[in-house]
């Protein structure tokens, strides 16, 4: 059986991932509906809300963010609240977990970094839930199990729009999500004649209202 997984993580983490410097001047960073943990590369990217600390705006935030290799680059804001690009390859003993975990996992929403809090929600059947959750153990990282999630009985394509039904499908009938991949996004985005900036966009959206309606809380 498949389910939805959200877990609250130590904070101590932030330190492996070597985030320590950037929430002190950052009070959070929350993935929003195009967030994405790339486990073969080590790495994170999408679009975030970012709001920043009292008196810290984002030229402070470049050396710290050249240093981390990251990029976080600003689209909009709303009350002191920023729309970003958010970009980073995770440090050495972070990108040692998530690389270790052979775990076939689907990285989903709510994502949240603070001082205080990290939430991680991922998607999976009971095996690879379980070697994840073993992974992290093994690493020494306290985690709480804050909800988990069975399946709806929903038609589970019911939410998407025909365009992103159209190129979810053409994914997964072409192997995009085969391991290994068997056509890669840019292919896929040459076949719909769109830019691959444009095909992620619709998997992305498609893939988070897939998983949501999955799930029902148990």
């Amino acid at each position: 059986m498949h389910r939805k997984v959200i877990l609250e993580l130590d904070p101590a983490l932030l330190k492996m991932m070597g985030y320590q410097d950037l929430l002190s001047k950052i009070e959070y960073i929350e993935g929003m509906d195009t967030f994405k943990i790339e486990t073969h590369s080590a790495s994170e990217s999408g679009i975030c809300k970012v709001k920043l600390r009292r008196g810290i705006n984002f030229r402070d935030l470049e050396p710290v963010t050249t240093a981390l290799g990251m990029t976080i680059e600003p689209l909009g804001d709303k009350d002191g609240i920023f729309v970003c690009f958010f970009k980073a390859k995770l440090e050495d003993r972070a990108a040692e977990l998530l690389k270790s975990i052979n775990a076939d996992l689907i990285y989903s929403l709510p994502f949240y970094l603070s001082e205080e809090k990290v939430i991680l929600s991922f998607f999976g059947d009971n095996e690879n839930i379980k070697l994840f959750l073993n992974t992290l153990n093994n690493f020494g990282i306290n985690f709480k199990v804050v909800s988990l999630q069975k399946p709806s009985q929903e038609n589970t394509l019911s939410s998407l729009t025909e365009r992103q039904k159209e190129i979810l499908t053409t994914a997964k009938n072409r192997g995009y999500y085969d391991p290994p991949r068997k056509v890669s996004s840019q292919e896929l985005a040459n076949h719909f004649g769109i830019s691959t900036a444009t095909l992620l966009e619709h998997l992305r959206k498609a893939e988070t209202k897939v998983i949501d309606s999955l799930f029902v809380p148990v």
